[in-house]
């Protein structure tokens, strides 16, 4: 029988078999910009915008954007050299849910349950990764994702479970 991880994650099926571990941890207490360290010794940091929902990061000598079409509204992005290499659309302002775009991949990134901070990412209805809080009252988070999605990926979909968080924090 396959066993499952704390975040219910099977890690027997065949996208999760050797999943490697990130470490993100804000860089402040009052912070919404992190340092990831991942479990091959890799480090990067993110820095999320102030005013408006994006941020940026560097990954091997690349600068990556995190953005959004519109103030409030439109698809987020992640740009680099003015490149669009994946998209994210939000479909209901009251819901946090996202209907994200890869090449010809399509996955769902949303809550775990209505309450939840942790977010989970599903392919055709199937959990793949989690972006998993450490406990109810820290910001520093597990993120569980496939070996063959890449990195800026990777920070890209950390940066919209982190936008979704800044959001609730704020209200």
């Amino acid at each position: 029988m396959p066993e499952n991880t704390a975040s219910g994650l099977n890690q027997n099926s065949e996208h999760t078999k050797t999943m490697p571990i990130v470490e993100a941890t804000p860089r402040s207490l009052f912070s919404w910009d992190f340092s990831l360290q991942s479990d091959r010794g890799e480090t990067l940091s993110l820095k999320l915008h102030f005013f408006e929902e994006g941020g940026e990061f560097s990954w091997e000598g690349r600068e990556y954007v995190l953005s959004r079409e519109g103030w409030m509204s439109g698809d987020f992005y992640l740009e680099q050299d003015g490149r669009i290499l994946i998209r994210a659309r939000k479909e209901s302002l009251f819901e946090r849910v996202f209907t994200v775009n890869l090449d010809d991949r399509e996955w769902l990134l949303e809550p775990r349950s209505v309450l939840s901070r942790e977010f989970v990412l599903r392919e055709g209805g199937e959990e793949i990764a989690s972006i998993c809080p450490l406990h109810a009252f820290t910001r520093s988070s597990h993120l569980q994702f496939p070996e063959d999605l890449g990195i800026p990926e990777q920070l890209f979909l950390f940066g919209l479970a982190v936008l979704m968080w800044k959001r609730a924090d704020s209200t």
